[in-house]
Parts: structure tokens; sequence; C-alpha cells
């Protein structure tokens, strides 16, 4: 037997899918591979899980699942006793909730679509005022009066 067929025959080993007359098989084809019965062994030796992660109890999980089965029924229940809440929050809110999305979409898209007035039509007016500005601002007067104080 091919040592790659004896590869893959391994991974079937380790995955549970070979009987037990065909692992019998499997070491006796090993033993002209010494190296790969090394790695068998390696492969098929499990460490003991058991004190590290203990198999759960069904019957606390199926116990807890039937309580959170029950709170939820009375939630349901204190729900249906308010009807004010439960026809604001679920039925309103799923019915406009995407329309109020889609007209402020649509309010802001008007908006910016809208034409400037004739004041902001000179773009050199506004151009002159970002890079000259009309008034000084406190930075520029702090930088040039450190400028007067500086050496030459």
């Amino acid at each position: 037997m091919k040592r790659t067929e004896l590869e893959i025959r391994i991974t079937d080993a380790s995955d549970g899918i070979l009987a037990p007359e065909e692992l019998r098989q499997l070491e006796a084809d090993l033993q002209a591979f010494p190296d790969l019965m090394a790695d068998y062994h390696a492969i098929m030796k499990l460490p003991d899980i058991e004190p590290v992660y203990p198999k759960p109890n069904n019957a606390v999980f199926a116990a807890r699942i039937a309580e959170i089965r029950n709170q939820i029924s009375e939630n349901e229940e204190l729900s249906t006793n308010s009807p004010v809440f439960y026809e604001l929050s679920l039925v309103w809110f799923k019915r406009y909730a995407l329309a109020a999305s889609l007209m402020v979409v649509a309010l802001t898209s008007v908006f910016s679509l809208l034409q400037p007035g004739p004041e902001y039509l000179d773009s050199t007016v506004m151009m002159d005022e970002l890079f000259y500005p009309a008034e000084e601002s406190a930075a520029d007067v702090y930088v040039t009066y450190l400028d007067e104080f500086t050496l030459d």
C-alpha cells in the first residue's frame, strides 16, 4: 500500500470511520512505515477530557429552557394586558419606521439639490473670503505679535 493511501486511512481512523478489522489491517500495513506508525499512535492516543469538560446533564438544560419559555409566555401576557404599549411599540413602529426614515432621506436630498441664493453664486467672492478673511482672528493677532519679538 502506498504512503499517501496510508495517510488517508490514518485520517479515516482518527475520524472513527474505519471498522475494527480495517484498523487491524491498517496497523499491519503501517509496520512497513515506522514514522507513520508513530504518527498513527500519536493521533489515536486521545487525552481524557472528561475531568475538564464533563458531559452535560440534559435534564438541567431542559429545565432551564422550560423556565425561559415560561418567562417569555408571561411577558407576552403582560404585553397583551397593556394594548397601548403593544400597539405603539410593535405595530406602529414596524409600520412607520421605514416610512419615516425614507422621508428623512428624501428631505435631506431635496435640500441638497436646491439652488443657492444669488449671494452664493459669485465664487470669486467666496474664494477671496476663504483665502483673505475680512476680519483678523485672535490666532492671527497672536502670530503677528510673536513675529514682532523674534530675533533676526
